[in-house]
């Protein structure tokens, strides 16, 4: 799964957007920054379906 840093983070973007708050750009750099980041193939597989699952991995800022 994920690690408690990576899930904080995560919490942390997905009250953004249900606010109102994040565009797709902050979500797609947010999430590649993530992915980048991850410490195991998994929280980056995780993170990468969250990414899919909000529709940024086609956004030109999403880098990974």
């Amino acid at each position: 799964m994920i690690t408690k840093s990576e899930n904080r983070e995560l919490t942390k973007l997905t009250q953004w957007r249900e606010a109102g708050f994040a565009d797709a750009g902050l979500l797609a750099r947010s999430l590649s920054a993530l992915i980048r980041a991850a410490r195991t193939n998994k929280s980056a597989a995780y993170i990468r379906a969250v990414a899919a699952d909000w529709g940024v991995t086609g956004h030109p800022e999403f880098i990974c």
